[in-house]
């Protein structure tokens, strides 16, 4: 993981400014917290989840954990600007920069517990590097799945790579060829969502499979 067993056994001294933790009966859950900017991906962010999932990864209490988001977007993906050094907001993070660079995808691979991703709302773009690192996605049936950025001549590469092992590669491809949208019984046809429930019950059916 980024972070270290010792750098991670101060997690309680830390401040978080951009997620919120929560860690109950051998769960960890990490909700997604920039609702005004909808819970894009900035490097800080970025790097609290690293250290998070790293705490998860290496504390023996936590048996799984549990991905949130506040807000009504899930979260937008990466926030462009912040990661090209052109949006700079201050903020509280005590969190210490990691020695490497921070790869999403990397950290779910590398967490070796069971993770769900708890979707009350659209997922889009960078978002499906969480979704995809999940060993569950529980996905309130108003919930939607997309690849926008291409129709801005980004391609997602990192997404890419994750998609294809999980979706067959042409329908991999076609997602981040057209940016098309799925409504949550689509991506619960191709397996991208493991389990589809009514809002009202989102809660409920997580709390039943951590327990």
């Amino acid at each position: 993981m980024i972070y270290s067993k010792e750098e991670t056994a101060g997690l309680s001294d830390h401040t978080f400014h951009y997620i919120q933790l929560k860690e109950d009966v051998n769960c960890l859950t990490i909700t997604i917290n920039r609702p005004e900017k909808k819970n894009a991906m900035n490097p800080v962010m970025v790097n609290e989840m690293a250290y998070a999932l790293s705490y998860a990864h290496h504390q023996p209490s936590v048996w799984a954990v549990v991905i949130d988001a506040n807000g009504d977007v899930f979260s937008a993906g990466a926030d462009l600007k912040a990661f090209a050094g052109m949006s700079q907001e201050e903020h509280s993070s005590t969190i210490p920069e990691p020695k490497e660079e921070v790869l999403i995808a990397e950290l779910f691979t590398q967490l070796h517990k069971p993770c769900i991703a708890k979707v009350h709302a659209p997922v889009f773009a960078g978002a499906f590097l969480i979704i995809c690192g999940c060993t569950h996605v529980v996905a309130a049936d108003t919930a939607t799945f997309a690849l926008p950025e291409v129709k801005r001549g980004i391609w997602p590469m990192q997404v890419m790579q994750s998609l294809i092992e999980i979706l067959p590669a042409r329908t991999a491809l076609d997602l981040c060829m057209r940016g098309t949208t799925l409504s949550c019984s689509d991506a619960l046809e191709l397996g991208l969502v493991t389990s589809m429930v009514d809002a009202g019950e989102l809660d409920n059916t997580v709390d039943g499979l951590v327990e």
